[in-house]
C-alpha cells in the first residue's frame, strides 16, 4: 500500500513508500486503523488471547522456527520447564519495556517448579534454517530452529494464559521476524 516517497525507505536500496492504510481484523471484521495519513475512529481494544488450555494433555506446534538459548548454545528440543522460563522472560521484559506503569512481578520459581511437572509424551521436533538479508550487515543471514510438534501431559491448568499469550507473542530469539510462532492444539 504505497504512494508517495518516505525519507527512509524500505529494504537494501531503500524503495520509498508511504503508509495508506492499516486495518485490523476484529470480531465484528475489518476494522480501517488508520487511513488518510490519521488515525481511524475510537482505539481498538487491546488482544486478550482466550486461557482455554486443555486441563492434562494438549499439542504445541511449533510453526516457524524456533530458536532458544541455553548456556550460549541453540537448542534442538526443549522440556516444559524451559518452555516456560523462555515464554516467561519475553513477555515480562516485554511488559518492562512497553507498557508504561506495568507491575511485573519477577518472582516466578513456584510457577517453574509446577511446570517441571508436566512431562513431554511426544516430540517431533526437527531443525530447519531459515535466511534473511540483513542490511545492517549487508549480508544474508541464516536463522534455524526447530518446528514440529510437543505432546505434553500433566497439569496445565495454570499455564493457559502463558500459553496463550506466547501464541501472540511468539518465543524465542528472533521474534521480530516472525520466528517462534506457536500454537496450542488438541492433543494428538
Amino acid at each position: 500500500m504505497c504512494s508517495s516517497p518516505s525519507s527512509a525507505g524500505l529494504g537494501n536500496r531503500r524503495h520509498p513508500f508511504t503508509l495508506d492504510r492499516v486495518d485490523a481484523q476484529t470480531p465484528d471484521g475489518w476494522q480501517p486503523v488508520f487511513a488518510d495519513g490519521r488515525a481511524q475512529g475510537r482505539p481498538l481494544p487491546p488482544l486478550v488471547p482466550s486461557e482455554d488450555v486443555p486441563a492434562d494433555r494438549a499439542r504445541l506446534r511449533f510453526l516457524t522456527p524456533t530458536r532458544l538459548k541455553a548456556q550460549g548454545q541453540l537448542l534442538t528440543g526443549v522440556d516444559f520447564r524451559g518452555l516456560v522460563f523462555t515464554m516467561l522472560r519475553r513477555i515480562l521484559e516485554l511488559a518492562w519495556f512497553h507498557v508504561p506503569d506495568a507491575e511485573v512481578d519477577w518472582t516466578f520459581r513456584p510457577l517453574l517448579e509446577r511446570a517441571s511437572t508436566v512431562k513431554v509424551r511426544a516430540s517431533d521436533l526437527v531443525w530447519k534454517d531459515w535466511q534473511r538479508y540483513s542490511n545492517r550487515q549487508q549480508r544474508s543471514m541464516t536463522l534455524g530452529g526447530f518446528v514440529g510438534t510437543l505432546d505434553l501431559e500433566g497439569d496445565l491448568t495454570p499455564f493457559g494464559p502463558l500459553l496463550r499469550t506466547a501464541e501472540v507473542v511468539h518465543v524465542g530469539k528472533g521474534a521480530t521476524f516472525g520466528l517462534g510462532r506457536m500454537e496450542i492444539a488438541p492433543p494428538g
